[in-house]
């Protein structure tokens, strides 16, 4: 993302983090685009969409993985994320009531700096 010159908040984003040793993500992922090192690992783990999931990433061709396709990739594990967070919340009644408007705050920092 960095050779695209993305924003460095979006690099170093949760939904960009995937728990991998140093050495993998050093040696093996570096800064290579996920089509050419995902089809690497594809080669060694013929189960690698299963192991996948465990990462909730649930499809890489609708992650956009194959593609490298940044934007769809965060939105769909944003998306994930989001129905994993909401399994595991206990709802309380204060949580039905709506939200005010909040700005959104990247737009808020880039108008800070």
């Amino acid at each position: 993302m960095a050779k695209l010159n993305e924003d460095e908040r979006k690099i170093n984003h949760i939904l960009n983090i995937t728990i991998v040793d140093d050495f993998l993500n050093k040696r093996k992922i570096r800064k290579n685009p996920p089509s050419e090192y995902m089809a690497k690992f594809k080669k060694d783990n013929p189960r690698l969409a299963e192991t996948m999931k465990t990462h909730l990433i649930t499809d890489l061709d609708k992650f956009g993985v194959w593609a490298d396709n940044y934007h769809s990739f965060f939105e769909k594990r944003g998306e994930i994320v989001s129905k994993e967070i909401e399994k595991r919340i206990i709802k309380q009644v204060i949580d039905e009531k709506p939200q005010a408007d909040l700005v959104d705050e990247l737009a808020e920092e880039a108008e800070l700096e």
